[in-house]
């Protein structure tokens, strides 16, 4: 091949990459300007106005009254036993500061189910005012509709049965909220809510599963260290 044919081909592969680099720079930003455009109702009507009376509230447990509740109650009662015996070792300090601060952050975790009623029909009434319906994700209408129907069945008849459907229709309905934030924080280039965020406000369906999830990979090398040194050990 000659000189010419190698710096002819040289310059056009060159130009070709330089094309295709600038067409996806172009296309990302594109992209992100129409999901900030798609987002950005959904981010000023649903999850600004409702940063406190709804996203650090979910998967709290709704209760008919926190302080006459049997598991409030209950926790409130361990802290109050804790507080009172203290411990005077280092190391029991340690495990009695982690077991105080546990438990006070579960009396967090619980809120009325009037007031959840309340946001959750302000929150609907705006999707429905605004037109925001077209803007959610199925999953997100299909779970909000589920919990507005506990809560109607709820006022019917107060029993603990309904109660507890609202809760679980509330779980599933906080899960599909936290997903839908996360990719509305995405496209104006913030970051998911941290593990620590969401420990201190409570915002995790089950504490052991939630915990494990983030810190799966911790656990699994406590696990399989020993085995593995014990196979190191005995070849």
């Amino acid at each position: 091949m000659s000189d010419f044919w190698k710096i002819f081909l040289s310059a056009l592969l060159v130009a070709g990459f330089s094309s295709l680099g600038s067409y996806a720079l172009l296309w990302k930003q594109f992209t992100k300007t129409d999901k900030e455009k798609s987002y950005n109702p959904l981010i000023e009507s649903i999850f600004k106005p409702f940063h406190y009376s709804l996203e650090r509230k979910l998967f709290h447990k709704l209760v008919v009254s926190i302080s006459s509740d049997e598991s409030y109650q209950q926790i409130k009662s361990e802290l109050e036993s804790l507080e009172s015996n203290k411990p005077k070792f280092k190391i029991a300090k340690i495990y009695y500061r982690n077991k105080a601060f546990s438990k006070r952050q579960n009396l967090k975790r619980f809120y009325a189910v009037s007031e959840m009623r309340k946001t959750i029909n302000e929150l609907n009434q705006e999707i429905k005012n605004k037109n925001l319906e077209f803007l959610l994700s199925d999953s997100f209408i299909t779970y909000l509709d589920s919990l507005l129907s506990s809560f109607i069945k709820y006022d019917q008849d107060s029993s603990s049965k309904n109660l507890e459907k609202v809760n679980y229709n509330f779980k599933k309905f906080s899960t599909q909220y936290f997903l839908e934030l996360k990719f509305a924080r995405k496209s104006i280039g913030l970051k998911d809510r941290s593990t620590i965020y969401r420990s201190v406000f409570g915002m995790y369906s089950n504490k052991l599963a939630f915990h494990f999830k983030q810190w799966w990979g911790v656990y699994l090398f406590i696990v399989l260290y020993p085995i593995f040194i014990f196979l190191l050990n005995n070849r």
